[in-house]
């Protein structure tokens, strides 16, 4: 794999980082503006773990590693990062924790896996 990818998707999830933790652990503000479409929240949270898990996976990836145990750490380790996210949001102030939030997060994070699996095979052909 070309180390020029690893290291932008390396910075890129670094990043990323600060972003996800910003939007779900800032306090909230108790104006709940307008959403631009129903379950707007439940579409960030897919976005914000599927892109997570996508860099999470791919730097996790060896050429070697079997993909399948790689997306399945991937998996689990957003799982973890998406309860404790969820909890976190019971103490900070504006923000409610939610199984709806937990489970798409879930979704997003099966996502991010399955675009991981794509980009891996046409990185394969190259």
């Amino acid at each position: 794999m070309d180390k020029k990818i690893r290291k932008w998707i390396f910075w890129f999830f670094i990043i990323w980082n600060f972003i996800l933790f910003y939007l779900l652990l800032t306090p909230g503000s108790l104006y709940k503006g307008v959403y631009l479409f129903e379950g707007e929240d439940k579409f960030v949270h897919a976005i914000l773990f599927g892109v997570w898990t996508f860099c999470l996976s791919f730097l996790l990836m060896k050429k070697e590693q079997i993909v399948k145990k790689t997306a399945l750490t991937g998996f689990i380790v957003a799982i973890l990062l998406a309860a404790v996210t969820e909890l976190a949001q019971m103490i900070v102030p504006n923000r409610t924790a939610g199984f709806s939030d937990f489970f798409a997060d879930m979704a997003g994070a099966l996502i991010g896996i399955g675009v991981m699996f794509l980009v891996k095979k046409e990185l394969n052909r190259t």
